[in-house]
């Protein structure tokens, strides 16, 4: 378990940093398919990691400087509620239908990274820039809730959105969301340990050893992401959802 555990946390660590993805993408369908994790314990376990993560990469881009807090506190504070509320009734959904909420969430999510700046969304606020300010709002509550309920990092349903709103540019939407990204987890997380009524619902090992690998890791992701340019993450985040929504299709068909 723990050669799994550092080898996926060490991919979690490079992508988080990278594309704003959190890690969760990776660690739900590897704790079930390779740890054997119940799902929903899965998804929670997931939280935890991304939390841990996100704190620290928030951190240090900071300190760098790069962080738009006024967006990424207001951001988190609409996906923070909504993640809690979600992972509040998250116990009560079967695990079937959070591995198909998992392949919705990440279809969309890849039909975004794929059209980037081409997308409706980028041209509606590029004609009606004054009504920009409701993505916010909207973008961190669907995040919010989706994060919790996946396990997902709200981070890459929120990064897409608010690069296209122009509310910051390309090299601050990985720190900025980062920040938004540590409020969700920490309230979904909070959330599924409150209704299971068990501290250990949470796989804490299995979280400590990804999270260390992630550190390590994620350091050189912080130190090149603003090199990739919005074309190429959305391209290249797209490419690894697709691979892992044909991965999940085929778990989801074989059990």
């Amino acid at each position: 378990m723990i050669l799994t555990c550092l080898i996926v946390g060490t991919l979690v660590g490079i992508a988080s940093s990278f594309l704003a993805i959190g890690g969760g993408i990776f660690m739900v369908p590897a704790l079930v398919t390779l740890l054997h994790a119940e799902r929903h314990r899965a998804v929670a376990t997931s939280l935890v990691v991304i939390a841990l993560l996100s704190f620290t990469n928030a951190i240090r881009f900071y300190r760098r400087g790069t962080v738009d807090l006024r967006v990424g506190l207001t951001l988190g504070v609409f996906a923070a509620t909504a993640a809690f509320i979600a992972g509040s009734f998250g116990l009560r959904a079967s695990a079937d239908s959070l591995a198909y909420g998992y392949v919705v969430c990440l279809t969309v999510i890849a039909f975004q990274a794929f059209r980037g700046e081409k997308t409706v969304i980028a041209k509606f606020f590029a004609r009606k820039p004054n009504l920009r300010s409701v993505i916010i709002p909207v973008v961190g509550t669907c995040a919010g809730a989706a994060s919790a309920l996946t396990g997902v990092s709200g981070g890459v349903i929120m990064a897409p959105y608010i690069l296209a709103s122009k509310w910051v540019d390309n090299a601050r939407v990985v720190p900025t969301v980062t920040v938004a990204m540590f409020m969700t987890s920490v309230a979904g997380a909070t959330a599924y340990i409150i209704s299971s009524s068990s501290f250990n619902f949470v796989h804490f090992d299995a979280a400590i050893t990804l999270f260390a690998a992630a550190a390590v890791s994620s350091t050189l992701g912080q130190k090149y992401q603003h090199h990739l340019s919005a074309r190429t993450r959305g391209r290249l985040l797209g490419t690894i959802l697709l691979a892992l929504i044909a991965q999940t299709i085929y778990q989801i068909l074989s059990t």
